[in-house]
């Protein structure tokens, strides 16, 4: 099977070049990622640059990080979710390059979105992408969404690893999420880079929680620290959730841990996984 689909590859590549040499727009994830990585050869960067979807340009800050998240939120479908409401309420809390925030506003075109991001860069970069999609229903926080208001500690990376870590000397603006839950939320999507074992413990110990129906939450693992995982599952089971996972990914910017594993998938590699959470109609 696998030497097919090598077979096949010089086909499709070939059809792909003739469809974007025709301007035509793409008919797959699979062309639109082959687009995206050929837009980054064309443009000589591997940083920023622009890529043209079918709703518009696109400012990204990384070949490998829009194809990532590409995968992930479009192809992959990681937020998609059945609502009772044409209008659901949607937290976006690390909005990055406004991706997610395009995702959402297509599939739920009437949703009430707000997208917190921190590094205000990233968030001139959301506005202009929704712009240039058309999207004007979205209000963008430039602050961190957090367990109470004021500043905090934030290691800006310029792309999506940017992170809360009381050891940096920048500080950014932070919000307690808490105080924007006086009204049920439909969905409290979070990758915030480790972040959301304190903000979860927050919205449990103030009572928000009882204001989510459901969380998509991307946690970031650290094997020594594997403890916060077990408590978070436990909160939201305790809360009245239903808890599942998908996707592990080992992820070389959470470091390695001191002591390989036996299993070589995870070798001394730290991971993320994709959690979610809803409540029972």
């Amino acid at each position: 099977m696998l030497n097919l689909v090598r077979k096949c590859e010089p086909l499709c590549i070939f059809y792909w070049e003739v469809r974007r040499f025709l301007k035509l727009p793409p008919k797959s994830d699979s062309e639109t990622i082959y687009r995206i990585k050929k837009n980054g050869k064309i443009q000589g960067v591997q940083s920023r640059g622009i890529f043209d979807f079918p709703w518009g340009a696109f400012e990204y800050t990384s070949t490998d990080s829009l194809i990532g998240q590409y995968r992930e939120i479009f192809e992959s479908r990681h937020y998609s979710f059945e609502c009772d409401t044409k209008n659901p309420r949607i937290f976006d809390c690390g909005g990055n390059m406004g991706l997610s925030a395009i995702w959402f506003s297509l599939n739920y075109p009437d949703c009430q979105l707000v997208v917190f991001e921190p590094d205000e860069n990233l968030a001139e970069i959301i506005a202009t992408n929704l712009r240039n999609a058309g999207i004007n229903c979205c209000s963008i926080i430039n602050k961190a969404a957090w367990v109470h208001e004021g500043r905090i500690a934030f290691a800006k990376s310029g792309d999506d690893k940017g992170r809360v870590d009381h050891h940096s000397e920048d500080m950014v603006e932070c919000v307690d999420l808490s105080s924007f839950l006086e009204e049920p939320l439909d969905l409290l999507k979070l990758d915030i880079e480790g972040a959301e074992y304190e903000v979860i413990s927050h919205l449990r110990q103030s009572g928000a929680i009882a204001m989510v129906k459901r969380i998509a939450c991307e946690c970031h693992i650290i094997r020594e620290e594997t403890s916060k995982m077990t408590h978070l599952i436990d909160s939201l089971l305790d809360a009245g959730f239903t808890v599942s996972f998908n996707d592990g990914h080992a992820v070389p910017w959470l470091g390695l841990t001191a002591e390989s594993s036996p299993f070589t998938i995870i070798g001394k590699n730290n991971v993320t996984i994709q959690l979610y959470a809803w409540r029972g109609k």
